[in-house]
């Protein structure tokens, strides 16, 4: 009987070369002010509530994801905002709702949404400017930034 291929046969440089961007991509971001000057953020594409809730599950394993979390969200149209924003009432996150083109759902709409769930938002309309507002926020409150609902979004602040 032969014995299957597996991660086994890989060499630990192997697997973690082999990362997709905007899955779970952490980095450790040097904002230069007060005690608080490298911020924890995590860029994951998750625009499913099922993906969401495995991406906090995951990080809550690690001691620097249980801080408060600050995200920075944009949720397209044909996704199902109220089941990812639901999945969020489940953490300590405040969020920062943007837009990254016309498929997505307005900021406004999101914040309207995310308050029938008792969450903590706000709406901006610069996907850039929401990111640094989140790490601003958690430079001074020494939460981690959490970027997702859009691998659009995620690409815009890979980009920057």
């Amino acid at each position: 009987m032969s014995e299957p291929l597996g991660e086994r046969l890989l060499d630990p440089s192997t697997i973690a070369a082999a990362r997709l961007p905007g899955r779970l991509e952490k980095l450790a971001v040097d904002t230069s002010h007060g005690d608080n000057a490298k911020v924890n953020v995590v860029l994951d594409g998750a625009h499913v509530p099922f993906n969401l809730a495995a991406v906090l599950s995951d990080l809550s394993q690690e001691e620097k994801y249980r801080a408060p979390c600050i995200a920075v969200m944009s949720i397209a149209d044909d996704k199902d905002a109220a089941g990812l924003l639901s999945t969020m009432t489940r953490h300590d996150i405040s969020i920062i709702f943007t837009t990254v083109g016309a498929r997505s759902r307005s900021p406004e709409e999101l914040k309207t949404i995310a308050d029938t769930f008792g969450l903590r938002s706000i709406a901006m309309l610069d996907p850039l400017a929401a990111y640094q507002e989140a790490l601003a926020g958690a430079t001074e409150s020494g939460a981690w930034v959490l970027v997702t609902g859009s691998l659009y979004l995620v690409g815009i602040i890979r980009a920057a």
